[in-house]
């Protein structure tokens, strides 16, 4: 078959319900000599190779048009087919030509939108006004004439011949528009399908430059309002909370610009009642998020009553959430003759080598870390894909992780708060060996810690107090002492270091917090970074461990006073013994 064939074919106007992916894959047919097709033929894949609405702008694309294909590589570069170097002036010359002459409005805004985005790139001169009317009208086309059947597809090309002719200030085309939308949206819309619906609204409502009219908005809203009855009488309760919420949030919104309070109440209360349809057959733990959800919505739209209410709702229904739990076992591949090699080496030498051997050896390191999780990936993507929710011993959220890709620092914190755990099978059995070998006691920790005195000698006698329970196995006693020495003890090194521990506030000074100071840059320039994340995930971040926060606000479950936390704890006042003073 050849090119003209393909073209008598499409380019008709009865031609419909194709898209510009059918129409290149009819192109992949022509018969050609690979790598050095005729002019038209590489013009007319060229054009429908690409992607509408590209938004990665990333890499050598930077308009509404990309390539139909972008990929990274393992090295980080960005791969993309086609490349944007391929668009040449003949190519747009071709294009033009076919602007002028093509009938069916699919390939018209193709050849006219490629020319309106790439023109002024390659010649350095605008394209012809008749260009751009050209392909508004094109894309209008399609939607007021049924060319297409793929609403989300034909949604696109409305929301883009607004954006143009609101850029021009083409008052008819802008009016077109816009009725082209709203009537679109009326007649090919889904209440249980939300992505076929509330594009009027966003691209009209919600968009200031579109100075929508009062029939405008009074037919938007009337149909946002119908809909919103629909969805509350349907029988389809598990998709309905969904659905209320999108036309609910929308009229929110709107009404709050407006100043109708009342209404702005009355839309957002239906949304916790299309949630309450569901919570009954639900676990308790997915009604703690969709109670977290609805909280937020709630203070989003200033209903602070409902907020409270299902805030105090969300902490009784948190309770029930560990009964849900079940007990998962992994195992961990490690041997005893692993955990004996490696006590064996750290503890080889003096008492003081050893103490400075542990100290090194099981500090997490941030670094080290990010590195074995971006290797993780690689083996289980899938994990890393989805927030994560963190939630403490009684359901309720404590913190948040995002995907990877937005929050690769809570990625690195949750994965150090598992190595700092795992880690613990070769930390107990070391110490335990200098114990029952070497005499490990209160005297020589202090001995090792202060071996560049830094300990205020005032406090001596809580450090020997606190590390003689860690020795006794009273934990909870060494954990209530040791920790806010830590605290002090970090403040003290860097006041020292010349880093300010106060803050002004209210005309008096008052001590910076430890997760401030664990943060500071001079700190951490000071102290190394991955030193101040260990310990910040250890002592501050809600993300990991949090001593320090939970057991001085007295919100620690008894039970975290045990051995493995004794363990870690000490090992980061151990970690001290490595400072010393460049003087």
């Amino acid at each position: 078959m050849s090119l003209q064939e393909i073209l008598a074919e499409f380019d008709r106007a009865e031609k419909k319900h194709f898209t510009e992916k059918s129409f290149a894959e009819k192109l992949d047919e022509l018969d050609f000599e690979v790598g050095n097709p005729p002019l038209e033929i590489e013009a007319e894949m060229t054009a429908f190779t690409f992607t509408e609405n590209y938004k990665n702008h990333e890499g050598s694309y930077h308009g509404y048009f990309g390539p139909g294909v972008a990929a990274y590589l393992e090295n980080g570069s960005l791969v993309e087919v086609p490349t944007s170097d391929v668009v040449s002036e003949d190519l747009i010359n071709y294009w033009l030509t076919r602007a002028a002459e093509s009938i069916n409005p699919i390939l018209k805004a193709r050849y006219t939108g490629l020319v309106f985005d790439f023109h002024e790139k390659i010649t350095g001169k605008r394209p012809e006004f008749k260009i751009v009317t050209d392909y508004i009208e094109a894309l209008l086309n399609i939607a007021e004439q049924n060319y297409q059947t793929d609403a989300h597809s034909v949604y696109q090309k409305l929301a883009r011949a607004l954006s143009v002719s609101l850029s021009f200030k083409n008052a008819d085309l802008i009016q077109r528009s816009k009725a082209a939308l709203i009537k679109y949206e009326q007649e090919n819309s889904d209440d249980e399908k939300g992505g076929s619906w509330g594009h009027s609204f966003d691209l009209i409502l919600d968009n200031p430059k579109s100075n929508p009219s009062k029939e405008e908005t009074d037919a938007i809203i009337d149909d946002l309002e119908k809909r919103l009855q629909r969805l509350l009488s349907s029988t389809n309760n598990q998709n309905a909370p969904w659905a209320v919420e999108a036309v609910s949030v929308r009229l929110a919104r709107f009404y709050k610009k407006t100043k109708r309070e009342d209404e702005v109440k009355r839309v957002v209360i239906e949304i916790g009642n299309a949630f309450e349809k569901i919570i009954p057959n639900s676990s308790a733990m997915q009604v703690s998020a969709w109670l977290d959800h609805l909280h937020n919505i709630y203070v989003q739209f200033g209903l602070k009553d409902e907020a409270a209410a299902i805030l105090f709702r969300s902490r009784e229904n948190a309770k029930t959430i560990p009964s849900e739990m079940k007990e998962l076992k992994v195992p961990l591949g490690l041997t005893a003759e692993t955990v004996q090699a490696f006590t064996s080496e750290v503890t080889s030498g003096s008492t003081f080598e050893a103490l400075k051997q542990i100290a090194i050896t099981l500090i997490i390191r941030s670094d080290q870390t990010e590195a074995q999780v971006l290797d993780l990936v690689k083996t289980a993507p899938i994990s890393f894909l989805f927030p994560h929710e963190l939630t403490d011993e009684k359901g309720r959220t404590v913190a948040k992780i995002g995907p990877l890709k937005e929050d690769l620092k809570g990625h690195v914190v949750l994965q150090m708060s598992k190595n700092m755990q795992l880690t613990s099978f070769f930390l107990r059995p070391s110490i335990e060996k200098l114990v029952s070998e070497m005499k490990l006691g209160t005297a020589e920790v202090l001995q090792f810690v202060n071996s560049a005195s830094i300990l205020d000698p005032d406090r001596l006698p809580v450090y020997e107090l606190a590390l003689n329970s860690y020795f006794k196995e009273e934990y909870t006693v060494f954990l209530h002492l040791i920790i806010p020495q830590i605290e002090n003890l970090i403040r003290t090194l860097a006041e020292s270091s010349g880093i300010m521990v106060l803050k002004p506030k209210n005309g008096i000074y008052q001590l910076r917090n430890l997760d401030e100071i664990l943060r500071d840059e001079n700190f951490r320039g000071i102290f190394d970074e991955s030193f101040c994340d260990y310990l910040s995930v250890l002592l501050t971040d809600a993300r990991g461990w949090n001593l320090r926060n939970h057991l001085c606000h007295g919100i620690s479950n008894p039970e975290i006073f045990n051995v493995n936390t004794a363990d870690r704890v000490l090992h980061a006042f151990l970690c001290f013994g490595l400072v010393y003073n460049k003087e």
